[in-house]
């Protein structure tokens, strides 16, 4: 599991506020935000391959490279190998500190010569390369598509169909989207890392939460748990479980039922994994692959807004 904790040394955490459900009911397409003008520009449709974390094919410096698509992750970054392979700088212009779980990393920040996503090149790439692995047992990806090259768009992350469609980042309140259907809308409050905040309840309790692709499972942190009431009565039996931080870091983890969890209403299903540790900018628990492959979910960085569609 990649949780996606990638911080740049030195930046210090907004405090954390949550968003909000808004409304708390399911929309249907023409009730939301029937006056904004917003219109919708589609720049390219990204197929996904899905060998246990969404990976798609990009391309730097004129060379494909296989990245997972990591909402959680604050940077992008390239493993030391596939730097080497497309021809990224060894001399980079910063030299940051990768935090995982528990582990930190030193990276260096390289500005790349190019890089396109579904063919739409994108304004001044920066990544970060990194002594790091991100293996999924059947292959080796390259590295990964975090928040600082996703948030220049606004993402359709259709998973059950497999692919991940960019537009073009609207600032406007209700963008109208181009589903079929009732789905959830969800105001968010977003971090200085562009990371966006939501309420989950859990057990009628409501935690703080954010959307991380690169987390296998949803995650919920000890802490969390414990004032959640989630104990030794709901755990499930088995061998011990690992999950892997994304500095490469392993951690013991424990899978547990819960009665209810919900995000702005919609049931997130089967157990979730607590970890004994402190999550990425101290929030209580991540929204992971998982719930993805179940909902369509719209990720619009401009107008902070979140958009569920169950499958």
């Amino acid at each position: 599991m990649i949780f996606g904790c990638i911080v740049l040394a030195g930046c210090a955490q907004p405090p954390l506020v949550l968003g909000q459900v808004d409304p708390e009911r399911v929309l249907a397409p023409e009730e939301v935000q029937a006056g904004a003008i917003c219109t919708l520009h589609k720049r390219a449709s990204l197929p996904v391959s899905l060998p246990g974390l969404p990976v798609i094919t990009a391309e730097i410096n004129g060379k494909p490279v296989t990245l997972i698509v990591d909402t959680g992750a604050e940077s992008s970054i390239l493993t030391a190998e596939a730097a080497r392979r497309v021809g990224v700088t060894t001399k980079y212009d910063f030299v940051r500190s990768m935090s995982g779980i528990g582990k930190s990393v030193r990276t260096g920040d390289a500005k790349l010569d190019s890089m396109r996503l579904g063919g739409v090149a994108l304004s001044f790439p920066r990544v970060l390369v990194g002594d790091v692995s991100f293996n999924l047992g059947i292959a080796q990806p390259d590295g990964l598509l975090g928040a600082s090259l996703l948030s220049d768009f606004d993402l359709d992350i259709d998973l059950p169909h497999r692919r991940i469609d960019l537009y073009d980042r609207l600032d406007c309140a209700g963008p109208r989207l181009p589903w079929t259907g009732r789905y959830v809308t969800i105001k968010t409050t977003r971090s200085l890392s562009q990371h966006p905040f939501f309420p989950m309840s859990v057990n009628g309790k409501t935690i703080s939460a954010s959307l991380d692709s690169g987390a296998q499972r949803t995650v919920i942190s000890s802490r969390a748990a414990a004032g959640l009431g989630i104990g030794a009565e709901s755990r499930v039996a088995g061998p011990e479980l690992h999950v892997r931080g994304a500095a490469g870091e392993t951690l013991p983890a424990a899978l547990h039922t819960v009665r209810d969890l919900r995000v702005g209403g919609i049931p997130v299903r089967g157990p979730v994994h607590v970890v004994p540790a402190a999550l990425p900018r101290d929030i209580d628990a991540l929204l992971g692959f998982d719930f993805l492959l179940n909902n369509r979910v719209w990720l619009s960085y401009g107008s902070r807004r979140l958009f569920i569609q169950p499958n």
